[in-house]
């Protein structure tokens, strides 16, 4: 786009502001703008910040994205009472404009006669009086006749947001987008005529502002190839305005640029369900030009993949079964579990043998066959097996399957004692290698060989902290796994750092026992002892998540990914991060592969169903939220101490309609972890759900009561979760997210 477009469509923008900005008297005679900007009142920025700094104190006051009031930056100010809310928006929004009390009475109390209005409103003001002076400034400027804000010491938000649409220079423009965070007064809902017709026009006029200004700076970016720019302002964009083409467009093109073609596609199906739910009306054939252009791109990746495949169909493709814990004792669940996550690295580390993890349903009735298996992974050989510990000795039988005709090609039975586990290990690999007649190159029989600890015992106490971890971030299991980590690092120094990393971070600010300096340090020793060791940098990327570093995250969960792609642990924490920064589309994509590295995760599939829902994928957030309650289900069966499958699973059930269950798991998971701020936050989101807002705001009140690196982690996702909307337009809610800020 050159220069000359891009001021056309500004000055378009321009009009349309100079058109909608003012009222007019039925004489024709110009008002002032309701939302008033600094230079209108006659003191520049600059002047009234000066001001501000003269008397020592600055009132900031936020209109858009839900009213909120800050003292030096950084100390919220609390405003009680519906009314007294709405003032002070109405008051902030015509800064420094002197407004006659009649006016302000007729918008807020026009239901009562006009003494009451009036008696209603000097109350008000006295509140708001009284809340600015327990801050040290008094920012309301009253008489007789009219009621204003002190321009001096007041900044908003708004205001700021169309100063900086009349300066009109792109800097500004980019400015004024980063300011515009949510409708005008969201959450703020009186129900007044005049109240209400004013609050709507202007959260209209503003609202049309900040698409035009987004429009233009996303040509402008497009143009200029600044993608990621480009790809944060489409989003905001279609946050705004959910069927706004151009942004789809943009978005789309950028994600097929990335080679990320599914991302690309699923933005246009769900721009196509929008506009025919919504509006009745199909995509523009710009837009279905572009759908095209990129399934054809697909095609042609897709049928080069499809000839890299035919070239290494020569080497044999495995499938693994869990083997099974065929025991006395179901405690050694855990060893079973471990052995098949062996054997997976195992044979994936073999050239000619291309492997596929399954990692199906441990229970016998629930497993497919290895018949079935084969079909559906698309494998030629399945193989299956079983162990047995008692005591000292352990047997483990072990059996190769091939795929079309359900045939056993090889099987043997090992019986040795425990202390020559990695020696079995070992031998099963080589055996299988040799069944299928692979070839093994010197550094496979060196990795083979190679054992990350030398120590049985540490090994098994390795295995018995992973079942516990697996369990999701229940906090008694997440600390159970932390000690067994710990134990088996003061058996072998060298050995599960970076699984006791992972626990660290986890914990983080739920327990007082973990500090954030503890956390990184642990997070780069794994790294020092590791550093090709993709779970010591995925740990680190999550430890700096934990901290808010998320740029810095993503890059080392990206360096993760390319050590091991395979590494569930890189894709969810990924997720996560770009979840925390709006990108819901990645997101989205990297739950989906973290679903299928660790197909049993009930977090995962549930927050999986999140990003299905926040993108209009309504069918595909109901299997997933179903898969989810599911997997939370046999959870709680299997262990019904973890508080955390409780709380989660709560949620679940409300969303899926099962109200009266969902409260019930609510109530259990907070007798189980009364003392887990996460097991509070998710119970404070099935209560919203319910519409018990007052238990909803008290559980989130004691979710926020945690250690800071927690509260802002909580306080940053919030943002982004649905649950949450129905509490959004409350008083205590807007104080409660201020106050722990």
């Amino acid at each position: 786009m050159n220069r000359r477009t891009y001021d056309e469509g500004w000055r378009r923008t321009s009009a349309f502001r100079d058109r909608h900005s003012r009222c007019r008297t039925p004489a024709g005679r110009k008002k002032t703008p309701l939302i008033r900007t600094a230079g209108a009142s006659g003191v520049a920025p600059s002047g009234a910040a000066a001001v501000a700094e003269e008397n020592g104190r600055s009132i900031a006051v936020t209109l858009f994205g839900g009213l909120q009031v800050q003292s030096d930056g950084k100390t919220a100010v609390p405003v009680a009472g519906h009314k007294a809310r709405a003032l002070l928006g109405y008051l902030a929004a015509t800064l420094g404009i002197p407004t006659p009390r009649s006016r302000i009475a007729a918008l807020l109390w026009g239901d009562r006669s006009d003494r009451q209005a009036r008696d209603s409103l000097k109350q008000a003001v006295w509140h708001l009086r009284r809340s600015f002076s327990s801050h040290g400034t008094d920012a309301i400027v009253s008489d007789r006749q009219s009621v204003k804000l002190d321009e001096t010491c007041v900044t908003v938000d708004a205001v700021d947001f169309c100063r900086l649409l009349e300066e009109g220079t792109s800097p500004a423009i980019d400015k004024a987008i980063d300011l515009y965070r949510g409708d005008f007064l969201e959450g703020i809902e009186i129900p007044d005529a005049g109240f209400e017709e004013w609050l709507l026009l202007e959260r209209q006029r503003l609202r049309h502002l900040a698409t035009e200004a987004m429009t233009a700076a996303l040509l402008r970016s497009t143009s200029a190839r600044e993608r990621e720019r480009a790809a944060t302002i489409a989003r905001q964009l279609l946050l705004l305005d959910p069927h706004h083409e151009g942004a789809c467009r943009a978005l789309m093109q950028i994600h097929a640029d990335r080679g990320e073609s599914t991302q690309a596609l699923s933005l246009y199906e769900s721009l196509r369900r929008r506009l025919s739910r919504d509006l009745g009306i199909r995509p523009e054939p710009a837009t279905l030009a572009a759908y095209e252009a990129i399934q054809r791109q697909r095609s042609v990746v897709a049928t080069a993949r499809d000839e890299t495949a035919a070239v290494d169909a020569a080497a044999p493709s495995v499938a693994v079964l869990p083997f099974l814990n065929i025991g006395r004792d179901p405690e050694q669940e855990y060893f079973a579990e471990g052995l098949t996550e062996d054997i997976i690295t195992d044979l994936s580390q073999l050239s000619g043998l291309l492997t596929v993890v399954h990692r199906g349903a441990q229970d016998a009735r629930e497993r497919p066959s290895p018949q079935k298996a084969a079909h559906s992974l698309r494998t030629a050989y399945v193989l299956e097996g079983s162990v047995r510990k008692l005591g000292g000795r352990i047997r483990i039988t072990a059996q190769l399957i091939e795929g079309a005709t359900a045939s056993c090609i090889w099987a043997r039975r090992y019986d040795r004692d425990v202390r020559d586990i990695f020696g079995l290990q070992e031998a099963l690999s080589r055996d299988i290698a040799e069944a299928l007649r692979v070839q093994l190159l010197p550094d496979e029989m060196v990795s083979l060989a190679g054992r990350p600890t030398a120590s049985v015992e540490a090994y098994q106490l390795y295995l018995l902290g992973r079942s516990f971890y697996l369990r999701g971030c229940d906090k008694r299991s997440l600390r159970i796994a932390h000690d067994l980590f710990t134990k088996a690092t003061e058996i072998d120094p060298l050995y599960a750092h970076a699984a006791r990393a992972t626990c660290e971070t986890t914990l983080c600010g739920n327990d007082a026992a973990v500090t954030t300096a503890g956390m990184l340090a642990t997070s780069e020793r794994a790294i020092e002892l590791a550093p090709g060791l993709g779970e010591a940098r995925a740990t680190k990327g999550l430890a700096l998540y934990v901290l808010g570093r998320y740029q810095e995250a993503l890059g080392l969960l990206d360096y993760a990914m390319g050590l091991d792609p395979s590494l569930f642990e890189a894709h969810f924490f990924k997720a996560r991060c770009c979840r925390l920064l709006g990108q819901r589309e990645p997101a989205l994509s990297l739950f989906e592969n973290a679903a299928e590295l660790r197909p049993h995760d009930y977090r995962c599939a549930g927050l999986l169903a999140e990003e299905y829902r926040a993108l209009g994928f309504e069918r595909e957030f109901k299997s997933a939220a179903s898969r989810s309650l599911r997997q939370a289900t046999d959870e709680v069966r299997c262990h019904p101490e973890n508080a955390d499958a409780w709380a989660f699973g709560s949620t679940l059930l409300v969303e899926l309609g099962e109200g009266l269950r969902g409260e019930e798991w609510a109530s259990r998971a907070v007798v189980i972890g009364p003392d887990d701020h996460l097991v509070r936050y998710n119970v404070s989101r099935t209560h919203a759900l319910l519409g018990n807002t007052t238990l909803a705001l008290e559980w989130l009140e004691r979710a926020l009561d945690a250690l800071p690196v927690f509260r802002q982690r909580l306080l940053a996702w919030m943002p982004l979760d649905q649950a949450l909307d129905p509490l959004r337009g409350h008083g205590k809610f807007s104080q409660l997210v201020g106050s722990a800020a």
